[in-house]
C-alpha cells in the first residue's frame, strides 16, 4: 500500500509537474503583456495551488518581438493563449519565483544588479499589498519600513540608508534575496529617539513622530536646532519669532545676558532694532550722564537710549548695519507726516569716544547726520567729555548729549522744547527747519 501510494504521486508528478511549494500557492509569478522583453514586466502575483509561471513569446502584425506573462493551470500549460491576430512562437511554463524572466531563451536578470525587490511608490497599508518589482542596482538591497504615518515604504536602499531605517522605523526590514522585502521584522530592532543625540543646542527637543523632533529654543536663540543666536530684531524676524507688544529678548554679539529691544516688524520690512525713541518731554535726556549714556536708560516701551555700549556691539559684528532716521514736526493736525533718511552704512565705536561712522544717505528729512561722522559722542555730566571740533565745548554751549563737531546739524539727544518753536539748543534736526524743535525723533538700525 505504501508503495502504490508513492507511485501514484509520482506518476501525478511527472504528468503535472506538481511539487509542494505550488500546492502551497506560493510562487511567485511575473504577470504583464505586451513587453519588449520579460525583464521589463513590473508587476507580480502569487499564483494558485494548481498553477505555474508562463512566458509566450509572440509577434505582432507589424512585426515586434513581444512577451506576455502569466499564471497558467498546469493542464494548460502547453497550449497558447495569445490569440489571433498575434502569433506565437514560444509557450512555456515553470515553477519558480520569477522563473518566466528565463523562458524562451531569455537569459533572465542581469547577474551584475541588485537583486528584485518589491518596489511600490506610493505607501502601501500593508506590505503584501505591493505587487510592483523592481531591479535594484548593484550595491542596493531590498527593503521594507514603516513611516511615520503607519504606512509600509518598499523599494531599493543602499545598505547604509537601509540600516539607518532599521534603527528608527517600529518594522523594517534589510535583505538581498529576490523578493524578500514581503513583509518586514519586529526583532532586533532598538527604537532611537531622534532626540536622543540632543539635536537642540539651545532648547527642548519635542518628539514628533517615531523620526521627527521639534525643537522649542529657549529665549534668545533660533532656528531648526536652536543654534543661532538672536542677535537683533533682523535675526528674530528671519527665524519668525514673535511678540504681541514688539519688545524682543536678544543676546547682544558678545553677552550671555539677555537686552530687551525694541523691534519695528513692519517699516520698510521690517527687523529694525530700535535704538533711540523720543515721542514727548517725559524722559529729560540733557542732565544723564555719560555712563547712563553708554548704558542706556529710559522706558523701551516708551522713550528711551539703547546705550552707546549696545550700538557698539550691534554694528560692530563684522557685518554692515544701515541707520534709518524718523522725525515728525509739529503739525496743526493730529496726524503729523513723518519724514525719514536713510544712512546705508552706520556703527558706532568702541569706549571712551564711541566715534559715530555714517555713510551716504537718502530719504525725505534731508542730510543732517553726515557732518558728524567721524566724531565722538560728547557729554557734560558728570564732567565735559569734550570731542569735537570747536575751541569751545559744543556739549557745554547746545547743553546737550551728541556726536557734535563745531557744533551741530542735529541734536537728537538735545532738550525736548515745544513742538515748532526754533531754538539752537532743542531737539532738532536742520535740513527740516534750522533749530526747529521737533515734535518726535526715532532712530532704528538694521543689518544689511
Amino acid at each position: 500500500m505504501p508503495l502504490a501510494i508513492t507511485i501514484q504521486f509520482g506518476l501525478l508528478y511527472c504528468a503535472f509537474g506538481l511539487n509542494f511549494r505550488l500546492q502551497a500557492g506560493e510562487v511567485t509569478c511575473l504577470v504583464g503583456v505586451d513587453a519588449p522583453h520579460p525583464q521589463d514586466i513590473p508587476q507580480v502575483v502569487k499564483c494558485g495551488a494548481h498553477e505555474k509561471c508562463s512566458l509566450e513569446q509572440y509577434v505582432t502584425p507589424s512585426g515586434s518581438l513581444r512577451y506576455s506573462a502569466k499564471c497558467k493551470d498546469v493542464v494548460h500549460c502547453q497550449g497558447a493563449s495569445v490569440s489571433s491576430p498575434n502569433q506565437v512562437i514560444c509557450s512555456q511554463c515553470c515553477t519558480q519565483d520569477l522563473c518566466a524572466a528565463s523562458l524562451c531563451g531569455n537569459s533572465g536578470y542581469p547577474n551584475n544588479t541588485g537583486p528584485v525587490c518589491y518596489q511600490c511608490t506610493y505607501p502601501q497599508d500593508a506590505a503584501g499589498t505591493c505587487d510592483n518589482i523592481a531591479v535594484c542596482n548593484e550595491h542596493e538591497v531590498c527593503s521594507t519600513y514603516v513611516d511615520d504615518d503607519g504606512k509600509y515604504r518598499l523599494g531599493c536602499m543602499t545598505e547604509k540608508q537601509c540600516n539607518s531605517t532599521m534603527d528608527t522605523s517600529s518594522c523594517a526590514r534589510c535583505c538581498s534575496a529576490q523578493m524578500c522585502n514581503d513583509d518586514c521584522d519586529v526583532t532586533n530592532i532598538t527604537h532611537v529617539s531622534p532626540c536622543q543625540n540632543s539635536p537642540c543646542q539651545h532648547g527642548a527637543c519635542i518628539v514628533n513622530g517615531s523620526k521627527a523632533y521639534t525643537c522649542h529654543c529657549d529665549v534668545g536663540y533660533g532656528g531648526i536646532k536652536c543654534d543661532k543666536k538672536i542677535q537683533d530684531c533682523k535675526a528674530a524676524l528671519d527665524f519668525n519669532i514673535t511678540s504681541p507688544d514688539g519688545i524682543y529678548l536678544a543676546l547682544l554679539p558678545g553677552d550671555v545676558t539677555l537686552t530687551h529691544l525694541s523691534c519695528d516688524m513692519v517699516t520698510d520690512g521690517g527687523g529694525w532694532t530700535v535704538i533711540l525713541n523720543r515721542a514727548s518731554a517725559d524722559l529729560d535726556f540733557v542732565h544723564q550722564t555719560d555712563t547712563d549714556y553708554a548704558l542706556g536708560f529710559g522706558d523701551i516701551r516708551q522713550n528711551f537710549w539703547l546705550g552707546l555700549e549696545n550700538m557698539h556691539k550691534l554694528t560692530n559684528d563684522s557685518r554692515h548695519y544701515q541707520l534709518r532716521v524718523e522725525l515728525q514736526l509739529n503739525s496743526s493736525t493730529n496726524q503729523s507726516p513723518t519724514f525719514y533718511q536713510l544712512y546705508d552704512d552706520f556703527s558706532v565705536g568702541n569706549r571712551r569716544a564711541f566715534n559715530l561712522h555714517v555713510g551716504s544717505s537718502r530719504g525725505s528729512a534731508g542730510d543732517s547726520l553726515s557732518g558728524h561722522n567721524g566724531f565722538g559722542f560728547s557729554t557734560i555730566f558728570p564732567v565735559t567729555n569734550d570731542y569735537d571740533s570747536n575751541p569751545t565745548s559744543c556739549a557745554n554751549y547746545m547743553q546737550g548729549n551728541w556726536w557734535f563737531h563745531d557744533c551741530a546739524d542735529s541734536c537728537l539727544t538735545c532738550a525736548y522744547m515745544t513742538p515748532g518753536i526754533q531754538n539752537c539748543r532743542a531737539m532738532a534736526w536742520n535740513a527740516l527747519g534750522y533749530c526747529v524743535a521737533l515734535k518726535s525723533a526715532r532712530m532704528m538700525v538694521r543689518p544689511l
